[in-house]
């Protein structure tokens, strides 16, 4: 296994100990292709999301996943954010606080 594939796999394994104003947890609706994704959080909004370079061609993430957003601060442009983490161990993020 490359160390590429190595650090990104270790990154999306830890679960944050606190989320950041600008960050939410938010479940995959579907691939939108070119390695977008349309996501809806707990209210039920949805919009579309970026998968961020280190994460390409390096894990994958299937409909009905969870993910952490770092949403953008502009709201003139289609995608409203990127993914900053993937969650894997969904009993280990739900015992947070934040969840």
């Amino acid at each position: 296994m490359s160390r590429r594939r190595q650090q990104a796999l270790s990154q999306s394994a830890e679960c944050l100990e606190t989320l950041d104003p600008s960050n939410e947890i938010v479940k995959i609706k579907s691939s939108q292709g070119q390695y977008l994704y349309m996501v809806e959080n707990c209210r039920g909004e949805e919009y579309l999301v970026e998968l961020p370079r280190k994460f390409r061609s390096v894990a994958w993430i299937k409909r009905g996943g969870f993910v952490v957003v770092e949403l953008l601060e502009s709201s003139d442009i289609k995608i409203k954010g990127n993914i900053v983490q993937i969650v894997r161990d969904l009993k280990k993020w739900r015992g947070k606080e934040y969840w």
